[in-house]
């Protein structure tokens, strides 16, 4: 009996075992198929704009802020996370009925975050792309870019998601998040409507001709008619799309072809980045996600599309070919930058000059946005990515408005039009900022208009009896001036004295500088009635709303 019982006992403990032993691989292999990807929303399928929709579906949705949270269910069925948690919770969805499964390949907290994204930038300086990640001071907040001046975060206990403008509170960089593809050039729809995107950014304030049909963008970069292929899901028919997959993880991206080249990004597996060249048969010259180009090692990319042929490759340390050295340069790039049509993010890019070209800066007349010709292109350059080695030739006037032209001034002939200054401004010896300033005229100066130069940018005019030139930006005519077709002012200006104002045709953006790629200060609803302090700019008026100063875009002022 006794031998019985023993023998029993042992094939309890032997079934036991075996089940604690297949108990146990079951859940490693449940781990590791999460881990993999395979569980979750797989790494090709992360987009920025997708990350964009996420947050915009979190905030409609109501989700609750809960510290150490990523998304996952409460007790009452309300999705709750925290800042990063919102983010991190994209990056392992599983379904809008499921709870979110951790990747832990994927970055958790604020400040892995911030180091999973090598491409990064000031706030002054967002590009306009959505699905950046923003954060505070130090990594102590992150939220997510909507585009338009927009961000939305899960913010803190008791005030949960909050939408609002970028500048409302304390944003000072935003992040492009390594494991994310991001926008290059072609359509892509976010929240139903449909932007066209131009390496790397959507268009804003123009009008395009695509395929044969005209399409028009508004400030908030949205078309005003949907793409002949409306059928797009977001990245389906842009028309740069990535040809191969990374297949280990944590792969880096490095400056050069070879293991003593600096990292520049980590990848993860799965990640979709595009083959530029197999020149080098260890190291794929590549563009990930980010818009980064460098080199990764060929043994970890699987190529699922068709490479390009003929991409050179050979000297440069950012997968192209960089350009010679421009005869006569005086400067150098410090990163990968647009040089540009126009004097702003809104204008056409003519191409991205790799770090450490070297350019010739032929006008810093304009301390942000340098006039420059690199490679036998003449455009504009952000200063804050130059560095001048040598001296910039002596400037006169004000830098040509079209890159290789010179710029003819509208002259509106002889007029006397009484006016007031708006702001202390300068009185200059010429028209533009490189004149010398003969004295600082003070706010509310009368002065007399004797000509219009330069479609209104630039008017001369005599103030306590010196003749001189001022800014169009500063002066306010106290009646309306004679209408020469060439001053790019087509209203009344109202009797002596009499406050100008308009209303808002749409909600609008008062902005810092006359221009799209400036400070947002507020957002005026559609219509707001406003102050108008100048409208010697024919594209963007000067205005006064709720004690607050700036410039909107005249399109959208009714006066």
């Amino acid at each position: 009996m006794m031998q019985i019982l023993l023998e029993s006992g042992r094939k309890r403990l032997a079934a036991r075992i075996v089940s604690l032993v297949f108990a146990f691989l079951l859940a490693f292999l449940v781990m590791l198929f999460r881990n993999s990807g395979l569980g979750v929303q797989a790494a090709s399928e992360l987009t920025s704009i997708g990350l964009a929709e996420h947050g915009l579906k979190a905030y409609r949705e109501g989700w609750l802020y809960e510290y150490g949270a990523y998304g996952n269910f409460n007790s009452n069925g309300v999705r709750t996370s925290d800042c990063s948690g919102l983010i991190y919770s994209y990056l392992c969805w599983v379904d809008d009925n499921s709870n979110v499964q951790p990747n832990y390949s994927m970055p958790r907290g604020v400040n892995s975050q911030i180091n999973a994204s090598s491409v990064h930038g000031t706030i002054d300086n967002i590009p306009r792309t959505h699905g950046l990640i923003l954060t505070f001071p130090e990594g102590s907040h992150v939220g997510i870019y909507l585009g338009n001046g927009i961000v939305v975060d899960n913010s803190t206990w008791g005030v949960n998601m909050l939408y609002e403008s970028i500048y409302d509170r304390n944003w000072v960089a935003w992040h492009k998040l390594d494991c994310l593809t991001y926008p290059t050039t072609g359509w892509y729809r976010f929240d139903g409507d449909y932007f066209y995107y131009i390496d790397g950014e959507y268009v804003v304030n123009t009008t395009l001709e695509i395929d044969g049909v005209t399409y028009t963008f508004g400030s908030d970069g949205v078309s005003d008619r949907a793409p002949q292929e409306a059928g797009n899901s977001g990245y389906a028919f842009a028309s740069s799309e990535m040809n191969a997959r990374v297949t280990g993880e944590g792969v880096r991206l490095r400056k050069g072809p070879g293991l003593t080249y600096d990292t520049l990004a980590y990848l993860q597996k799965n990640a979709a980045v595009n083959v530029t060249s197999t020149a080098d048969p260890d190291w794929y010259a590549v563009t990930v996600g980010t818009g980064q180009n460098g080199y990764m090692s060929s043994q970890y990319i699987s190529i699922v599309g068709e490479v390009p042929t003929g991409t050179a490759t050979e000297g440069g340390e950012t997968g192209t070919l960089t350009p010679p050295a421009t005869e006569g340069t005086n400067a150098k790039t410090t990163t990968a930058v647009h040089l540009r049509t126009g004097m702003g993010t809104d204008t056409q890019s003519l191409g991205v000059i790799p770090a450490s070209t070297a350019i010739a800066v032929i006008n810093t007349s304009d301390p942000t946005w340098y006039a420059v010709t690199v490679n036998g292109k003449t455009g504009f350059m952000h200063s804050d990515y130059i560095d001048l080695v040598g001296e910039v030739p002596a400037q006169s006037g004000e830098p040509s408005t079209e890159p290789g032209q010179t710029q003819t001034p509208v002259d509106s002939g002889t007029l006397s039009v009484p006016a007031r200054t708006t702001a202390a401004v300068h009185l200059r010896d010429g028209p533009g900022t490189t004149f010398p300033s003969l004295e600082v005229v003070p706010e509310n100066t009368e002065v007399t208009v004797t000509r219009i130069l330069q479609n209104g940018q630039w008017l001369e005019v005599t103030a306590g009896g010196k003749v001189g030139y001022m800014s169009g930006d500063y002066v306010l005519p106290l009646t309306a001036p004679p209408q020469t077709g060439s001053t790019g002012d087509s209203g009344s200006t109202g009797s002596t004295g009499e406050s100008l104002t308009g209303k808002t045709t749409a909600a609008l953006n008062l902005r810092a500088e006359p221009n799209t790629g400036s400070k947002v200060l507020t957002v005026i609803p559609k219509g707001g009635e406003v102050k108008l302090l100048s409208i010697s700019d024919p594209a963007w008026y000067r205005v006064s709303y709720n004690g607050k100063e700036g410039y909107v875009s005249a399109q959208y002022i009714q006066r």
